[in-house]
């Protein structure tokens, strides 16, 4: 089975690859983080702001996408 969003590697966790489950696991932790700093914020307010942020790397902006589209992750 390959990762929904590359191709490419061999899926290891709900569809994606290393690369991209590492950077969904990132997201995750640091949603919790950005929470604490910034007070209430919602999930996808947290994809939107990451995606415009240039430190932001590819594997992560393909998450946040993904994320954005499929409607993933924290509610």
């Amino acid at each position: 089975m390959k990762c929904v969003l590359c191709k490419k590697e061999e899926v290891i966790e709900k569809g994606l690859c290393q690369y991209h489950n590492k950077a969904q696991i990132n997201l995750k932790n640091g949603f919790i983080k950005w929470k604490d700093g910034y007070g209430e914020m919602s999930w996808r307010t947290y994809l939107i702001e990451n995606s415009r942020l240039s430190e932001t790397g590819k594997y992560v902006k393909e998450v946040i996408e993904y994320n954005l589209k499929e409607d993933v992750g924290e509610k």
